[in-house]
């Protein structure tokens, strides 16, 4: 799986593309070969052109690879690659791993698609974003990738189109419904803070209070059977509108026919001719 990082040149020379090295064969033309030697926790990367040979070491569990330069004139790509990695690497989050890197902070987080074209142009802005608050106590911006290891957490929080923002308790999501230029991604990131929830009571206001409240009171079979008859009432309403919109796409389709015919009858009807007819009298008329 090809990581989300930009291409960049190294003093002129390379450019660089980071992938996934853990299973088969890099694409062809980007990097000339990947090897393990036998008996060592490393991978060697060997590029396409030039001496630019990497040592990639695994480290410890949740910690970022080591990646040693072969020459000290290629020390630059290699803090280049490591930065790259560590942002590809911390920020991409799954279902997996998203309670453990949401754990007690507000969230920020971008669902979107490689092949989007709106996720593209937002990337650069987004990517910034995500290295201002790398390391935060309180806040976590991150990526989901919908279609790759993320996607069942992109169908648990239900989303429909790409890119797809969303914020507050990892619990309890919203909508972003702000601008997307990096000002307006900044400016709404720094409000973020804790929101009311069973760990933060006191940022209630008086109706959510009541109701967390009854919500701490039930036992858990309560609130597992009544989480079940909320979600399938938000399925029948989605199911209702795609059914909806299958039907207007249908009466679309049928009506766009429709007309191409009736166009198309009146067109074999003689119209061309007659406009021949039309002109050529003119033509006559003019000669004259």
């Amino acid at each position: 799986m090809r990581r989300n990082c930009p291409n960049w040149t190294v003093q002129g020379i390379h450019d660089w593309h980071i992938y996934d090295f853990q299973k088969g064969s890099p694409p062809p033309g980007l990097i000339d070969s990947i090897d393990s030697p036998p008996g060592r926790q490393e991978t060697w990367i060997r590029c396409m052109e030039g001496p630019c040979d990497f040592w990639l070491r695994p480290q410890a569990a949740n910690s970022h690879p080591v990646i040693r330069s072969k020459t000290r004139r290629h020390a630059m790509a290699s803090r280049a690659i490591l930065s790259c990695l560590v942002l590809a690497t911390a920020k991409e989050l799954t279902k997996e791993t998203w309670d453990e890197a949401a754990s007690g902070k507000t969230v920020f987080v971008k669902f979107f698609a490689p092949w989007c074209g709106h996720c593209k142009k937002m990337k650069p802005d987004w990517d910034k974003l995500m290295m201002e608050y790398e390391g935060s106590s309180n806040v976590l911006i991150a990526d989901v990738d919908c279609v790759g290891s993320g996607k069942s957490k992109c169908e648990e929080v239900g989303v429909r189109g790409y890119p797809t923002i969303k914020y507050g308790d990892p619990d309890d999501l919203q909508d972003y419904k702000g601008g997307r230029s990096f000002n307006d991604l900044s400016t709404f990131a720094k409000g973020l803070g804790p929101s009311c929830g069973p760990s933060t009571p006191e940022l209630c206001d008086a109706a959510k209070k009541k109701m967390l409240d009854e919500f701490m009171a039930m036992d858990s079979a309560k609130r597992e059977a009544m989480i079940k008859e909320k979600e399938d009432e938000m399925e029948k309403l989605e199911s209702g509108f795609k059914t909806f919109v299958e039907g207007l796409q249908k009466q679309y389709q049928e009506s766009s026919d429709k007309k191409d015919a009736d166009v198309e009858a009146i067109k074999s009807s003689g119209l061309g001719l007659l406009k021949a007819v039309q002109n050529y009298a003119k033509k006559q008329k003019d000669d004259l």
